[in-house]
């Protein structure tokens, strides 16, 4: 038999695009498997790229990630420190990937309420695993994750700091999947986030479109409800997830749903743009989006 490995790449929300159209990477234990393999995608009509051995093309996929964990930690401290500086971060990443370096641009993701799902939690960790085993103390894995990790508590902290403290405060989180356009519920930063504030004494609530309110209920006790009625009288809204219903949001439905302008604005998906809110008594704050006094 032949013998190859071809780590999956998917990302969730979109597999049957990406399995039709990301190259596959492939790893053949022989020259004879790694020609089967490339053989075998070819005929599906995939393109490759080979790499020397099944351990190099495992070691590819956890590049991805490690890659992809570290850039959002990189994103999320430039937001924190954005907004102690006053600034937009988005409008700072957005210049900085303007410039050539190397083959391609800088290219900094957003940041945002925190990092959830399978593979970006755990891949990191397996990585520094890794390192352990072959002597190395690797630092960058480590990093990204713990500063990833910090992002929900910064979301509450944000909500905090608008409302001068959470006890009795009416907070309704919006999204509990880990992405949007998904149910996927797996390491999501809303869980911590709604713990939080159920740790502070606020009155909480959840509403999701994709995740099934059961799976709410069993994961943090909460009987969520329909946007519209979870909106009623809140102190504050906390945007989580970014799902395309919420984009299709604006400032003056927040307020009519809410019931009034006097309430507080989280964003920790670039739901809005803050520039909407200008006029308005709502109290806006996203992740990196300038400070708020």
């Amino acid at each position: 038999y032949s013998l190859a490995f071809c780590p999956e790449r998917m990302a969730e929300g979109s597999a049957y695009k990406d399995l039709t159209t990301l190259t596959v990477v492939v790893g053949g234990l022989t020259d004879a498997c790694q020609q089967e393999i490339e053989a075998f995608w070819n005929e599906m009509g995939q393109d490759t790229v080979a790499v020397s051995s099944p351990t190099a093309a495992e070691l590819t996929k956890l590049a991805d990630n490690w890659w992809i964990d570290l850039n959002i930690a990189l994103a999320n401290e430039l937001a924190l420190l954005s907004e102690q500086l006053g600034v937009d971060a988005l409008e700072v990443i957005q210049a900085a990937n303007t410039l050539p370096k190397g083959e391609h641009n800088v290219n900094i993701l957003f940041p945002g309420s925190g990092v959830g799902g399978s593979c970006l939690v755990k891949d990191p960790w397996f990585v520094a695993d890794l390192g352990d085993a072959h002597g190395l103390n690797l630092d960058t894995p480590r990093v990204s994750r713990e500063v990833n990790d910090q992002m929900p508590g910064h979301i509450v902290g944000l909500a905090d700091g608008a409302l001068d403290g959470l006890e009795n405060e009416r907070i309704v989180v919006l999204g509990y999947a880990f992405k949007g356009g998904t149910d996927d519920t797996r390491n999501t930063p809303a869980k911590p986030i709604v713990e939080r504030f159920r740790n502070h004494g606020a009155d909480i609530q959840v509403t999701d479109p994709h995740v099934p309110d059961e799976q709410i209920t069993d994961e943090v006790g909460i009987n969520p409800v329909e946007l519209t009625i979870a909106l009623e009288n809140a102190d504050a809204v906390i945007l989580v997830t970014g799902h395309e219903k919420y984009r299709e949001l604006s400032p003056e439905s927040l307020i009519e749903n809410v019931g009034s302008e006097s309430f507080v604005v989280v964003d920790g998906r670039h739901v809005f743009d803050p520039d909407d809110f200008e006029g308005k008594a709502v109290d806006y704050r996203g992740v990196g989006r300038g400070k708020n006094e």
